[in-house]
């Protein structure tokens, strides 16, 4: 198995992490980025999953979008979903990406 893309790829995010200031602070601006939308797509599925009464009651106006802040907090299900995107989309660069060239091998 040759993982040295992965490797190079892993070397380049520490290094745009640990650069300086200016490049650490880039690098922190994409991952709150990908953050935010992986967490909008994901509890947008988990709202419609398991909560979707709150996002009627925010669509129709009867209720605030601190509703959906309350029901994340107190839902132990769209809590663990929040904390679980939220730190697979912050490690993901770090993750190897699959070789669709060759099955069972990562690059």
């Amino acid at each position: 198995m040759n993982t040295s893309g992965w490797r190079r790829r892993v070397d380049r995010e520490w290094g745009q992490l640990t650069g300086g200031p200016v490049s650490a602070t880039w690098w922190l601006v994409r991952a709150l980025l990908r953050v935010a939308f992986m967490e909008a797509v994901f509890m947008l599925m988990a709202f419609l999953t398991f909560r979707p009464d709150v996002l009627a009651g925010v669509a129709a106006g009867t209720a605030s979008w601190w509703a959906v802040l309350a029901a994340v907090a107190t839902t132990p299900v769209l809590l663990g979903a929040f904390l679980l995107v939220g730190v697979l989309a912050l490690v993901a660069p770090f993750l190897p990406r699959r070789n669709p060239a060759y099955p069972g091998s990562w690059r």
